[in-house]
């Protein structure tokens, strides 16, 4: 994260890897504290960005426009997918603006205009209480409404399943003559292998390959 670096920058003039775990943790709420802020104004529609934010938001149009260039850092994608430089402002715009949305503290809310999500403890996204609720309460719903319809498929033979009187059909299939010709020819192996290892005709049913 551009924030995290610049901060560990500034106050301990070193990379993030570089730093223990209390002072990453440091880190982390300082860049947490600045991101939650919403400095979005209503009345005149803009927001304002961090303090050398407009720097951060280049970096960012740089490494997408890198990654839509060269299939080595996209994963496969065709060489210059975007290549219209107000396309990619414009995407680089807009993520730029999911991630605000995903960490900046809703007006008279305790978090995100998306509940905290996705999940980042370093950017002060943690799970809140409606969010593990309403999931419990979906994955419960969605289990529920499950068993209520195969319940009743099983229970109503008219609602698409098969009645119990109803006898499945079985079709006999004829082996091939390949087939019937490689059962002739194992049978014959079989034969021969118990001649040759001595065995008297009455035990050819009874021989077992050792």
């Amino acid at each position: 994260m551009d924030l995290t670096d610049r901060v560990t920058s500034q106050r301990f003039a070193r990379g993030f890897d570089e730093l223990s775990s209390e002072d990453r943790a440091g880190v982390g709420a300082i860049a947490a504290a600045r991101l939650k802020v919403n400095r979005y104004d209503p009345r005149s529609g803009t927001l304002t960005l961090l303090p050398q934010g407009a720097t951060s938001f280049d970096h960012a149009l740089a490494y997408w426009t890198a990654y839509f260039t060269d299939p080595a850092k996209n994963g496969g994608l065709a060489p210059n997918a975007i290549s219209d430089p107000r396309d990619l402002r414009a995407l680089t715009a807009f993520f730029a603006w999911a991630a605000w949305v995903s960490v900046a503290e809703r007006p008279g809310a305790s978090h995100s205009y998306t509940n905290n999500f996705p999940y980042d403890p370093l950017a002060g996204n943690r799970p809140t209480g409606a969010a593990v609720l309403w999931s419990a309460i979906s994955l419960i719903a969605l289990l529920a409404g499950t068993a209520v319809v195969l319940l009743a498929f099983g229970r109503y033979h008219y609602l698409g399943w098969h009645s119990v009187d109803a006898a499945p059909q079985r079709h006999l299939c004829r082996e091939s003559e390949a087939q019937g010709a490689a059962l002739k020819f194992m049978a014959l192996a079989a034969v021969q292998k118990c001649a040759r290892a001595g065995l008297e005709p009455d035990d050819l049913l009874n021989c077992r390959h050792h």
